[in-house]
């Protein structure tokens, strides 16, 4: 799959986290938080990553942004290497890419004022010019629907939603082109969830923004996200427009996930996938299957399963699947009765 404006490329991508132990200290033993993914991002759209709790999806967001540095793999932003140390440290890449982080009342310092908090990303990166920090940060705030007056406050003194708000605000105030959202609304009310998403789609249009959206509520990522990627244990299992995505989505751990939406119509009944039922809990990353990661939870399990890791294969245009039953010139999984059409290896 290639796209004619990808703003991020992401090719082979693995972060290890080592597990140590004994006297020394000695390495024991890894947890493959992200395996060898792929993915691209278009600059200006929303692109949605799901999965389980412990699936790797914060840990791709940190990696992308340098908080971690990945074991293996290689990442481009607009064209530039940014795990060349020149690129990563440069103050141009740390202001392109921002990150909003899932939970406000950890991410906002408690001893300093919305100001003060704002006032650092200002002086760090040089913005403003004429030291007239309040009347820039008047003019953030109005961004964010927030008054003048929210200046003096303190993070206590905030609700849910305003404390996200500050936090997107700290993110906009070095004018980046790619913020990722962590979960942005997990830890927000429901009826502050709706004013928050409805800013974000808001700044994206007037800023010109490009989102990678990372959460599980999977509702949400369908209402919001152009293009969407399935993970489950560190791998991407699934990649699609996000509307082919529901509508018709391949992968056993997909239609797993999508059967699971709580619907609230009789439409929505009729889009949502059959119950799939699966055996056992998502496994370890410490001890991750061999062959595909998903095949000792998988009614479709076959010997080639527990042997080799699936290649990914675009089954149409923009729809790739990493999965033994979609192989070669043909598709062996009709068999089960919810697809039908050929498809083609392609590798991103």
């Amino acid at each position: 799959m290639k796209l004619a404006n990808d703003i991020l490329r992401v090719q082979n991508l693995k972060k290890y986290f080592p597990i140590r132990g004994g006297l020394f200290q000695k390495q024991i033993g890894e947890v493959k938080a992200v395996d060898d993914i792929s993915f691209l991002i278009q600059g200006g759209e929303i692109f949605g990553l799901i999965g389980e709790s412990g699936s790797g999806k914060t840990t791709v967001g940190k990696t992308l942004l340098g908080i971690y540095r990945p074991t293996e793999g290689r990442i481009w932003f607009k064209g530039k290497d940014i795990l060349d140390p020149r690129v990563n440290h440069s103050r141009w890449f740390k202001s392109e890419m921002q990150i909003v982080f899932q939970n406000p009342t950890s991410a906002l310092n408690p001893r300093r004022s919305v100001k003060q908090i704002l006032e650092v990303p200002l002086r760090v990166h040089l913005i403003v010019k004429n030291g007239n920090y309040e009347g820039k940060i008047v003019e953030l705030l109005e961004m964010v629907e927030l008054p003048a007056e929210y200046m003096a406050k303190y993070p206590h003194a905030l609700s849910g939603g305003e404390k996200q708000r500050v936090s997107l605000t700290r993110a906009l105030a070095v004018n980046p082109s790619f913020i990722i959202l962590d979960e942005p609304t997990s830890a927000l009310d429901v009826s502050v969830q709706g004013k928050i998403i409805t800013l974000l789609l808001k700044l994206r249009g007037d800023l010109g923004l490009t989102y990678l959206f990372i959460s599980h509520d999977l509702g949400l990522v369908r209402n919001v996200a152009a293009r969407t990627a399935v993970m489950y244990l560190g791998k991407i299992c699934e990649v699609a427009r996000t509307q082919e995505l529901f509508y018709n989505p391949l992968h056993p751990y997909t239609r797993m996930l999508l059967s699971a939406i709580p619907v609230v119509s009789e439409e929505e009944e009729k889009m949502r996938p059959a119950k799939v039922e699966v055996k056992g809990e998502i496994a370890s990353p410490v001890n991750v299957p061999k062959g595909c990661n998903f095949h000792p939870r998988c009614n479709y399990e076959m010997n080639i399963c527990r042997k080799k890791v699936p290649m990914m294969v675009e089954v149409h245009e923009d729809h790739l699947v990493s999965c033994h039953l979609f192989k070669g010139n043909y598709l062996g999984i009709h068999r089960y009765g919810w697809f039908s059409r050929s498809c083609k290896r392609r590798t991103l």
